[in-house]
């Protein structure tokens, strides 16, 4: 005999609220607003709902909880927290300024998850002492942030990087001269600055010395070190006996003989993990490389080029100097909420690990030229999304690994050669095993450039020209290059901060419409950029704040776009003008009209780019030479003419 169920079905919103409310508690922002939209009494629970409406605001932000589901910290807290601190954004209005106490300074230095970290160098210029401060939150009494010093010791630090979600400090050293190895990596405790916990050795070495006569000394070059959670790695960007470049990837808290390798003759100018299976390379000769790589976790491993993304070209004679990145946090890794290292600043949300907004500073010249010291130099955004998640016609369509089986990505050689880019062994060193290259699709610029990017002129005046963080980027400018919008507004309508779920933010993500071409068009970034020969750096500086949060544009009416003169030549943009009551904001408006940069000669064409983004600009000045930032924070940094830091003034968002 058979038995029969019979099931009945029910409406959801003939629920409790109590159980609708938990069932929507697993949802993310786009599914919510689906949800608001099928009838009134959804629309009113989700409206209603502290906790829906915070997943709501989270998602609109582009951020992702750190909080366990066994935190008691109220949801109407956080939501409050969130749109206070995005209403500060929005508008350069921040609720504290306070100027740290420092202790004696040095030239390298480190700024993540509310901990400023700077190296005191002696006599000899050598890095003795590590530094701490703590910086100040909404809640911090001025003067009480916490501060604290590490001797170095003999170690001859080189740079160093640190995770403070991890208690992680990463010191990057020259090695003892009996070693083999050119550079050691020591992992510690910021807090002890005794040997890291979970690290199963206390020392790596990389970079095997190329004879046994070099000293450490004779070899160092320029470095660069990134930690992502469980994985770090190290580029060293010239290697001696070579114009090459070697980097090396390591799960720091795994089996230390095993790494992930490559050294490439070409060099490589910069790098940064994009998912914790890929990173991106920055080469000298204008290409953005994107690999996967499997973590060395019971051998060592080899990376595999999944594709190129060539810059615009470069008209003959030219060539590129140098290319450096920036996109801060490191992508690819979300830290879990660690209250248990005891430090001030507890971050309960983060940026999403795959939608960062990264700035490529390119620097050229023309060798040839009677004035070949003069550089040219430029710098464009894009969102990592759009290496990440290219569109169908772009992806490759062959294998993805191009090893055997058996191999599972495994090789027993110390440094594993890369199959690509003229690779060649260092003197010196054992000649790995080489792979088989992986074909892979090399994506013209024309391809995915012009509406994935935002162009502007550039300078090279400082070290931290674009602080970068999630989708915001920030510096300082010279108020005679800021060119006022010609037409005033009402700003006080936009001051109002209603529910996402009232505001009928829109289901489809706005990132992915493309830009309209309907107001006319920007030119030569609008004529805020500077010449290189006109920096003053002990000016005045106003900041200015750009945001590619596709829904931070929902506020703007398209119906009243401002016209703003740019380089003589009148354009359409659509904005906000005028001040706030505070005088924080000097105006604010949105650009979604492609730009044409004119780039006199030193590319085949003048350069469109096209991506969308808010731009605001404080009324206040500041005595300014670098800006950094963070989730809820704006760090402005003076330095005297040697470079030393002289002053570091905090606003707390």
């Amino acid at each position: 005999m058979v038995a029969t169920m019979a099931f009945s079905c029910t409406r959801i919103d003939t629920l409790p609220i109590e159980i609708i409310c938990l069932i929507f508690s697993n949802l993310d922002m786009k599914a919510l607003l689906r949800c608001s939209r099928v009838n009134r009494h959804l629309r009113k629970i989700i409206a209603s709902s502290v906790q829906l409406q915070y997943a709501i605001e989270l998602g609109r932000h582009r951020m992702l909880s750190l909080l366990p589901s066994s935190s008691n910290i109220s949801y109407n807290m956080l939501l409050n927290q969130l749109r206070n601190r995005g209403k500060a954004w929005k508008y350069l209005d921040w609720n504290k300024r306070e100027t740290l106490e420092l202790p004696p300074t040095g030239s390298v230095y480190e700024f993540v998850g509310g901990l400023y970290g700077n190296g005191r160098e002696d006599d000899s210029r050598v890095t003795a002492s590590i530094s701490f401060l703590e910086l100040p939150t909404t809640d911090t009494p001025d003067g009480k942030s916490g501060a604290w010093t590490h001797s170095m010791g003999d170690t001859t630090i080189v740079d160093f990087t640190m995770d403070p979600s991890q208690d992680l400090l990463i010191l990057v050293a020259l090695a003892r001269p009996e070693s083999k190895h050119v550079y050691e990596l020591h992992l510690r405790s910021i807090k002890t600055n005794q040997p890291h916990p979970r690290a199963c050795a206390p020392v790596l070495p990389c970079l095997l010395r190329p004879n046994s006569q070099a000293q450490s000394s004779d070899v160092v070059a320029a470095v660069r070190v990134q930690a992502a959670g469980s994985i770090m790695a190290l580029l060293i960007k010239e290697v001696f006996e070579g114009p090459s470049a070697h980097l090396e990837i390591w799960k720091w808290d795994g089996d230390p003989r095993y790494s992930c390798a490559m050294v490439a003759s070409d060099g490589i100018d910069d790098f940064t993990f994009l998912t914790h299976e890929t990173f991106l390379l920055v080469l000298p000769t204008g290409h953005f490389a994107v690999y996967d790589f499997k973590w060395p976790m019971i051998c060592s491993t080899i990376p595999t080029l999944r594709a190129m993304y060539n810059f615009p070209p470069l008209t003959r004679g030219y060539q590129y100097w140098y290319v450096s990145m920036s996109s801060n946090p490191a992508p690819g890794y979300v830290p879990r909420y660690a209250p248990e290292y005891g430090f001030e600043n507890q971050q309960m949300y983060y940026p999403s690990p795959d939608e960062r907004i990264h700035a490529c500073c390119i620097y050229v010249y023309d060798p040839s030229s009677e004035d070949n010291h003069h550089v040219k130099s430029f710098v464009f955004f894009l969102n990592l999304r759009t290496l990440l998640k290219a569109p169908h016609e772009w992806r490759m369509k062959s294998p993805k690994n191009t090893l055997s089986p058996q191999s599972n990505g495994c090789t027993a050689v110390d440094y594993p050669r890369f199959p690509s880019f003229g690779i060649t062994p260092l003197s010196g060193m054992h000649t790995p095993r080489k792979a088989t290259p992986e074909h892979f699709k090399e994506i013209e610029w024309s391809e995915w450039g012009p509406e994935n990017t935002r162009w502007f002129e550039e300078n090279i005046s400082t070290d931290w020209q674009h602080a970068v963080y999630g989708l915001r980027t920030v510096e300082s400018i010279e108020l005679a290059k800021v060119q006022r919008p010609s037409q005033v507004a009402d700003f006080n309508r936009f001051l109002r901060e209603t529910s996402p779920a009232e505001e009928d933010l829109p289901e489809s993500d706005p990132s992915e419409a493309k830009a309209e071409h309907g107001h006319g068009q920007e030119e030569g970034a609008e004529g805020y950029d500077q010449d290189d020969d006109d920096i003053d750096l002990d000016a005045q500086r106003c900041l200015r704040l750009r945001d590619f949060n596709p829904y931070s544009f929902a506020d703007f009416d398209a119906s009243k776009p401002v016209s703003i003169l740019s380089e003589g030549r009148p354009t359409q943009v659509i904005g906000e003008l005028g001040t706030d009551s505070k005088g924080r904001c000097r105006f604010r408006r949105l650009v979604n009209t492609p730009s044409t940069l004119s780039v006199n000669g030193v590319f085949e064409h003048d350069i469109v780019s096209s991506l969308p983004y808010v731009e605001v600009v404080s009324e206040e000045m500041f005595e300014v030479t670098d800006v950094m930032m963070d989730d809820s924070r704006l760090l402005l940094l003076k330095r005297g003419d040697s470079g030393r830091l002289e002053r570091l003034d905090v606003l707390v968002m």
